[in-house]
């Protein structure tokens, strides 16, 4: 039985190694193919190659420091305005009715869409990254803490109001706590959407900065794309880099709720 429930919960290492054996293989795959082909698609090789030289360089470094950032800016200021509103429609039926058509009118809306009009409202291409990011990264987040809120358990609201907590006291003391593995959920998934929407940002609305703007350049100049597909490449590591960061969050978030559970019953 110890052995079966090893084998069923490897370690860290383990499941380190099984990841980095699929990469190799995936690496070895594509070395095979595009080394076959006729040098249009650079192979895994020539990418890493890339991504070393322009790292030893200080290139990759800087465009990846600038992307994050840009995703790390955008997300927190779609995780303090999504939270609040996130809680108000879902602990506020009639508000979350009004506002239900709005959000699925502007949901759909492709975000790099609204560029043009973000350098119009801006002042610095900075904070047009920053604005399109801001609104991709909000969605997420918002529609996970609606779900998260009108999830918890009524008896802890009816609990909270007939010890006399108002509606301010309810919201920060009971729904907020209670949301928070949901809301982690769905910052978990902005995580992507904001490296995503903030390289394509930087594509789209012009400037050399980031990763975007070093993949345009290369592009442009000597159309490499071995240091267009490096970026792609730093891009990944950043998202991934996001979302073990969270998925520790998490972890923590869900010790937290096991002890609100425990207080409560």
């Amino acid at each position: 039985m110890i052995l079966l429930h090893l084998r069923a919960r490897p370690g860290v290492a383990g499941r380190v190694a099984r990841g980095g054996g699929g990469l190799l293989v995936l690496l070895l795959a594509g070395q095979v193919i595009f080394g076959a082909a006729d040098g249009s698609i650079p192979v895994p090789a020539a990418v890493l190659h890339t991504v070393w030289r322009l790292g030893t360089g200080g290139e990759l470094g800087a465009a990846l420091g600038y992307t994050a950032q840009v995703s790390a800016v955008g997300l927190a200021l779609a995780v303090l305005v999504a939270v609040p509103c996130g809680l108000l429609l879902g602990a506020i039926p009639v508000a979350g009715a009004a506002a239900r058509h709005l959000v699925e009118l502007l949901r759909p809306i492709p975000s790099v869409a609204l560029v043009p009009i973000a350098l119009l409202l801006a002042d610095s291409i900075e904070q047009v990254h920053l604005i399109v990011t801001a609104y991709a990264s909000c969605w997420p987040v918002l529609l996970a803490t609606v779900y998260a809120v009108q999830q918890v358990d009524p008896l802890r609201i009816e609990t909270a109001r007939v010890y006399g907590s108002g509606r301010m006291a309810t919201a920060v003391r009971v729904l907020l706590p209670s949301a928070v593995p949901g809301i982690v959920t769905g910052v978990r998934t902005a995580v992507a959407v904001a490296v995503v929407v903030a390289v394509g940002s930087e594509i789209v609305g012009g400037g050399d900065a980031g990763l975007g703007g070093l993949a345009v350049a290369a592009a442009q100049t000597d159309g490499s794309g071995a240091t267009v597909l490096a970026c792609a490449l730093a891009a990944a590591v950043l998202g991934l880099a996001g979302d073990l960061v969270v998925r520790a969050a998490r972890t923590l978030v869900g010790g937290w709720q096991d002890h609100i559970g425990a207080g409560a019953s």
